[in-house]
């Protein structure tokens, strides 16, 4: 039943669970009908021959373009004449050109330019190349084939014939680095297409597989392992893979067994987190950003010309969020990077630890969101820095009391606030129903009362499409709240949101 999941591998052009990504699609066509050389970057496992895949099944049906893939991982270790031999018999095999060319007696990068010159020659078609795990290219052969790659590229305006030769290079790597000779010029003729991660929406096409099942997956589900996994293909396919692998799979799956899902999955030998850890451990400096963004968001713009960050968003855990802004990509490897990187004692962790935060909600209105809330914001905090329910308050307590002294020990308060925050009612002390929150023992106008008083900071934090309460509908000692700068929080956007609340608690 999980092999209905892709965990190993690209997703066959054909397979009905496929997750369409029509806008890195349409960048790529665009530069391709454009003669434009692509260089496709991304991580491992972020879906990358899946699309390259999806583009040879469209060209190869053009009668106008010939298209070749090239994988070059299995060519690692050759040496440069088998791998100049491979590269260019497969290229005429793939296109039938065996005889349009010269026989070649000796193979290396002029040959392989020459093969080029003779067979756009001999034909009026493109020649679309979609050369696979670039990286994969031994060092020693780079600068001749990639020079070569690209000299092509820069010569058209000499030799028209080469407008109609196309490269796509896709892999894990950073464009000056297929050039290592410093005395050529580095290979910048092509344009950059960036993987990114899907919304909920693909996450929810992909988790419809449960539906060809006897299984049922809950709503909540599904926005938890978007809440997990930002949208990250690969992470989404594990975690389903997981569901359908246990002993007794769950006839119903909710965001509870998720959770659990998720603990074992980074718990777990996967591969691709043993790789980012590997990676880490052996750069001292990258494992030091890591750190730093895994104790304490960061401010910072997130950029590809930025070296570091780059090789971060490399490894898969670090991107941009809806700001902009450099952050780590999803929480599986926000929790995973917490537990794996070796703990180590910097200023601003222990000044971040320090904090204390009181959220304040009300279950029937926005309790879920309050627990995702706490799950998001308490990797930042040290251990018990969270206050969030009342009822561990002691029986026979004071209630105003305790109250007062949970808020008042805090540094800021995190009022969550749903749709019915307002309008949910109660009876007072004369047994007269009203709104809770005009009820002078409400604990939420208890809460968010005490942190006025104290001048504690308080956050709105906005959820379900909720506004902002006016002035008017509030009583006396809640008014300043309107007077509070309000973050909203959607799932959607969760992660980058999240963020966002943990800075602002910072600051």
């Amino acid at each position: 039943m999980d092999k209905l999941f892709h965990t190993l591998g690209p997703v066959p052009v054909n397979s009905p669970f496929r997750v369409e990504r029509p806008s890195i699609e349409n960048q790529l066509e665009e530069h391709i009908d454009h003669g434009d050389y692509v260089a496709l970057i991304g991580p491992y496992n972020s879906g990358k021959t899946s699309l390259l895949f999806k583009i040879k099944s469209k060209y190869q049906h053009s009668p106008h373009t010939m298209v070749v893939y090239l994988d070059t991982t299995p060519l690692r270790d050759v040496e440069a004449s088998k791998w100049y031999r491979h590269v260019t018999t497969s290229i005429l095999d793939q296109t039938n050109s065996r005889n349009l060319v010269t026989p070649i007696e000796e193979y290396d990068a002029f040959s392989f330019r020459e093969m080029f010159v003779e067979l756009l020659s001999k034909t009026a078609s493109k020649i679309l190349i979609l050369i696979d795990e670039v990286g994969a290219t031994p060092i020693p052969i780079r600068t001749g084939f990639f020079g070569t790659v690209r000299e092509m590229h820069v010569s058209r305006h000499i030799q028209p014939e080469f407008a109609r030769l196309v490269f796509v290079l896709a892999g894990t790597f950073r464009m000056d680095d297929l050039i290592p000779d410093p005395t050529i010029s580095p290979f910048r003729v092509a344009e950059k297409v960036y993987m990114t991660t899907e919304n909920i929406e693909s996450t929810f096409q992909l988790v419809k597989v449960f539906e060809t099942t006897n299984y049922r997956i809950f709503e909540d589900a599904v926005a938890r392992i978007q809440w997990w996994t930002n949208g990250n293909l690969y992470l989404i396919q594990q975690l389903c893979s997981h569901i359908m692998k246990q002993e007794s799979p769950p006839q119903e799956i909710t965001s509870a067994i998720i959770d659990d899902i998720v603990d074992h999955f980074i718990h777990s030998d996967d591969l691709n987190l043993s790789h980012i850890i590997k990676q880490l451990d052996a750069d001292p400096d990258l494992k030091n950003l890591a750190l730093s963004m895994v104790n304490i968001p960061q401010s910072s713009r997130f950029s590809y010309n930025n070296s570091m960050q780059l090789q971060l968003y490399l490894l898969g855990i670090l991107t941009a969020d809806a700001n902009g802004t450099a952050s780590i990509s999803n929480n599986i490897y926000l929790n995973f990077l917490r537990i794996h990187l070796k703990k180590q004692e910097s200023s601003f962790t222990s000044t971040l630890s320090a904090k204390k935060v009181f959220i304040s909600y009300r279950r029937a209105d926005a309790g879920g969101w309050a627990t995702s809330i706490y799950q998001g914001i308490v990797p930042y905090f040290a251990k018990n820095a969270i206050f969030r329910d009342v009822e561990s308050i002691k029986y026979g307590s004071d209630f105003e009391v305790e109250i007062n002294e949970a808020v008042w020990g805090c540094d800021a308060l995190i009022a969550v606030i749903g749709k019915k925050w307002l309008s949910i009612k109660a009876k007072d002390g004369n047994g007269a129903q009203k709104p809770r929150i005009h009820i002078d023992d409400d604990y939420v106008r208890l809460e968010i009362a005490a942190a006025l008083k104290r001048q504690i900071r308080v956050i709105p934090v906005l959820v379900d499409d909720a506004t902002m309460p006016k002035e008017d509908r509030l009583p006396e000692n809640l008014k300043l709240l309107v007077k509070c700068n309000a973050i909203y929080v959607r799932n959607d956007s969760f992660v980058d949101d999240i963020q966002r609340l943990v800075r602002a608690l910072i600051d």
